[in-house]
């Protein structure tokens, strides 16, 4: 193998080491922005209004008014379109997918290209979307989650101790009655309801989850 000079090998480590960290530190971008949408960077961060050329982070929360769209796009063209009234914290940022959670408000379109992208909500129901396809998630809180598969073969609904439910195209949303949700925090405490008893499985009850009008 032949040995390059000490002042080039230097120089192509320095080389790959930003070109490494470049990647790690890559953000999500604004693809497009229509109204006001405020981004705090964590729980306890200032809030700024987002333009054009903003970049976000994971622990950056994007909460969007009334009216107002943003897409937050990556690297590979993955792609989040959040419609207000909406809160959405961003979990993990990548430069192929990332893991968000929906604390209320639409997401009319997540589009994985060559990764992943996780939607989570603050009730043990996430969705997953990946291979290329597309999806949608709507939190109402309070009253019910709406979740479907867009494009593509790669959406699914996982619910806690649950069977994970592909969504396919054409078919009629995958619905959680919150209303009617109630969970179990360990197997000897009493049942709770709502996004605080996180822990537990969702215990059996008619009319929690549908496929559109047909319970499931």
């Amino acid at each position: 193998m032949r040995r390059l000079p000490g002042g080039t090998a230097a120089a192509v480590i320095v080389l790959v080491v930003l070109a490494v960290a470049s990647t790690a530190n890559a953000g999500a971008k604004v693809g497009e922005l229509t109204g006001r949408v405020m981004v705090q960077a964590g729980p306890s961060g200032p809030a700024n209004e987002v333009g054009a050329d903003t970049t976000f982070d994971a622990g950056d929360v994007l909460t969007c008014t009334p009216d107002s769209r943003i897409q937050v796009t990556l690297e590979d063209g993955s792609m989040l379109s959040i419609v207000g009234p909406a809160e959405v914290k961003l979990e993990l940022v990548g430069t192929r997918g990332m893991r968000v959670i929906l604390v209320s408000g639409l997401i009319n379109v997540a589009r994985a290209k060559t990764g992943t992208i996780n939607i989570e909500t603050e009730y043990p129901v996430r969705m997953d979307v990946a291979n290329g396809s597309t999806g949608y998630a709507e939190v109402i809180p309070g009253d019910l989650m709406r979740f479907a598969g867009q494009k593509g073969e790669g959406v699914v609904v996982q619910m806690h101790g649950e069977d994970p439910k592909p969504q396919k195209p054409g078919e009629l949303p995958f619905i959680v009655d919150l209303k009617r949700l109630r969970l179990a925090r360990t197997p000897t405490d009493p049942v709770a309801s709502g996004p605080t008893a996180t822990t537990g499985k969702i215990l059996p009850q008619a009319g929690v989850y549908r496929q559109g009008k047909r319970n499931i």
